[in-house]
């Protein structure tokens, strides 16, 4: 049988049939386990949310007695008791069940409605705060009003509650049957708690219980008997544990008893227009005794639905520790099994370091397997005669690729020498020629007086060959500065004389596009250390830029700082009023080859190249150079070079050896076009 066979019967099949049974068994015992924690959770939410519903019941009993009666001083002091210890089991409850809320968008959303309600609910207890410090008995809207909020509350939680169970197994099923037994408890604790407050408040009033009244409290009645029999209807249940069957029948004892008894006594004695046998203070009292009854019921099913719980989750827990279990055992086995394939795999080894030796260019050694004569179903002396005939191929192919390389790189130093002629041929003799065009051109537009056309067509020579000389002297240049062939000579510069003879040039181009050219005249101790050709071509470019982007009737203003600054910097200020400059082409601003957004306001043309000149001259010297512009305002060009010494000193340039090197052309020296 061949290797390939025996290692997937040995360890593959079974391994891999293993893993994915206890992949598949765990995430299901997980996810059992995660839904019992939630229940759990959910039933303790529900609990606390009962015990809230019970105590704002009996604060909404308390305070719609203590509106209606000043005096009973009971009722107000368990108004407040029963806030405090409403107001902390609801906030227990809101609290537990947020584990419940992952992913449950229903939960969620009656969460929501109940927060909602809590919040409308704490604005009617204000003004309920408000009515009581008064002293005075409240009128019956506010009462009413109150007993409504406060009844909503309690219907929110009771909605609440009941989402907290949503059955989704049959386990699931016990505590839903549970929870929808609590929904019951709820019921009928709500309604006898609307009972409760109702009779209490004709008690505190002393009057006769009207029709209207009556009427309600018939139907709250019918409610809460219909709920009674629902919870009674749990002894039938053989699960019931022996606490939740005596909480029913305490239940029945104490309800039907002396509960009804007194709810009786009112009834006739409000039907005959007689005093009530009861207190305001007794009949809240006896009525409590009795929903306390019922609620008891409540706890014990959660107690039970607790401990059911308790009981899933130690059984999830104990089924995940035995998975646990078998994939370590498994894991043992595939240590086993990789530990007994190790030695079946000698060969592989062999063919392994084989492939590292060609890798690195030995293919000396070829693999011994191939020299076998029984390799008739044998995989690994097959494999090792296929690698041989490879490996002989591969240092044929090699051979052959490193003469072609070879060969090529020959090639290769050739065109580059050939292209290296090829552009001093186009920079240095296209250069000469061209100025002469510019020349003659010159001429033609100045002297030609016999037809416009012919002044039309020369102007276009010279924008043209004016182009074509400032691009070559830019590409000449940008060259010069990134092979490192500056040849700068630093001196004492008078800055302001030096930028007053170059504005000359563009006084006419200013002149031809309205534009204003402002020069405010220097400080004489404007005294820099720079190489002065440099200086003319940074101001050029600088200069030439503005007139080329202010549009007709602009401004351009340029000025010189004084040299005596305290960074030892002196300035030189370029101002105009043209388009400015856009967030995203300030961060370009100094590169080649970068054509900006905005455009020459009278066609002119421009290289790309001018600024990244002007940013390494300038840097070359030592100095800075910075823009500030907004969009639509124009922009301004600051130049700042190092501060010469005061007259009779030597100069103090900062450019570096390397910036200066002897016999190489200096980009700056070369004459520019006006």
């Amino acid at each position: 049988m061949p290797f390939r066979r025996k290692l997937a019967l040995i360890v593959g099949v079974p391994s891999l049939v293993a893993l994915l049974g206890s992949l598949l068994a765990l995430s299901r015992v997980v996810m059992s386990y995660d839904r019992a924690r939630v229940l759990e959770e959910a039933n303790a939410a529900s609990s606390y949310l009962i015990q809230a519903a019970a105590i704002q019941a009996k604060e909404r009993g308390f305070t719609s007695a203590a509106l209606a009666d000043p005096h009973a001083t009971a009722a107000r002091r368990m108004v407040e008791e029963m806030r405090l210890e409403g107001d902390r089991r609801l906030d227990a409850a809101l609290g537990q069940a947020q584990g419940a809320l992952r992913g449950n968008k229903v939960l969620s959303a009656a969460y929501d409605t109940l927060r909602d309600t809590l919040r409308q609910r704490d604005l009617s207890r204000a003004e309920v705060d408000t009515a009581l410090a008064r002293g005075q008995r409240a009128d019956e809207e506010l009462v009413q009003a109150w007993f409504d909020a406060q009844t909503r509350l309690i219907g929110a939680e009771r909605a609440f509650g009941s989402t907290l169970f949503l059955a989704q197994n049959p386990y699931e099923l016990v505590i839903q049957y549970n929870g929808s037994i609590k929904a019951n408890v709820f019921e009928a604790s709500e309604f006898a708690g609307r009972e409760r407050a109702r009779i209490g408040r004709f008690i505190a009033s002393g009057r006769p219980i009207s029709a209207e009244g009556l009427d309600e409290l018939q139907r709250w009645r019918g409610v809460v008997e219909e709920n009674l029999a629902a919870i009674a209807q749990l002894r039938a249940n053989p699960a019931m544990s022996a606490p939740v069957l005596q909480s029913i029948d305490n239940m029945e004892t104490v309800f039907l008893g002396d509960y009804q008894k007194a709810r009786t006594a009112i009834y006739l004695a409000s039907a005959h227009r007689e005093p009530y046998p009861l207190t305001t203070d007794e009949w809240i009292a006896l009525s409590t005794k009795s929903i306390d009854s019922i609620l008891a019921v409540s706890e014990r099913i959660g107690d039970e639905a607790a401990r059911i719980s308790r009981a899933q989750a130690a059984f999830s827990l104990a089924n995940v520790l035995l998975i646990l279990g078998m994939m370590g055992m498994l894991g043992l086995a595939i240590v086993a099994s990789v530990f007994v394939a190790r030695h079946l795999t000698r060969r592989l080894r062999e063919l392994r370091a084989a492939a590292e030796r060609v890798s690195q260019g030995d293919y000396s050694q070829p693999v011994s397997e191939a020299d076998r004569k029984d390799v008739s179903g044998d995989e690994f002396a097959e494999l090792a005669g296929v690698f041989n005939t490879m490996q002989d191929q591969v240092e044929q192919k090699v051979e052959e690729r490193t003469r072609e390389l070879s060969a090529a790189n020959e090639r290769l130093v050739v065109l580059n020498a050939e292209k290296d002629t090829f552009l001093g041929i186009c920079s240095h003799d296209l250069k000469n020629p061209l100025s002469g065009i510019i020349g003659l051109a010159g001429l033609l537009e100045t002297d030609a007086e016999d037809a416009a056309q012919v002044r039309e067509h020369a102007a276009d020579i010279l924008n043209s060959s004016e182009f074509m000389f400032e691009l070559v002297g830019n590409l000449l240049d940008l060259g010069a500065i990134e092979q490192g062939r500056l040849n700068l000579h630093p001196a004492r510069i008078d800055l302001g004389a030096t930028i007053d003879r170059a504005l000359e040039s563009y006084r006419r181009r200013a002149a031809d596009k309205q534009i204003r050219l402002v020069w405010s005249a220097p400080p004489p101790t404007a005294i820099v250390a720079a190489d002065a050709k440099a200086v003319v071509q940074v101001a050029d470019n600088l200069i030439s830029n503005a007139v080329k982007f202010t549009p007709l009737g602009g401004t351009v203003e340029v000025s010189v700082g004084d040299g005596a600054l305290s960074s030892g910097m002196v300035r030189l200020i370029v101002r105009d009023t043209g388009p400015g400059l856009s967030a995203a082409d300030q961060t370009h601003l100094f590169e080649k080859y970068v054509r900006l957004s905005a455009r020459a306001t009278a066609g002119e043309h421009s290289t790309g190249l001018g600024l990244s000149i002007v940013k390494k001259l300038v840097e070359a010297m030592g100095g800075t150079v910075s823009c500030e512009s907004t969009l639509g305002r124009g922009s301004t060009f600051t130049v700042e070079l190092p501060a010469g010494d005061l007259p009779g000193n030597s100069p103090s340039p900062k450019a570096t050896g390397a910036q200066m090197a002897e016999g190489t052309r200096n980009p700056a020296q070369e004459d520019r076009p006006s």
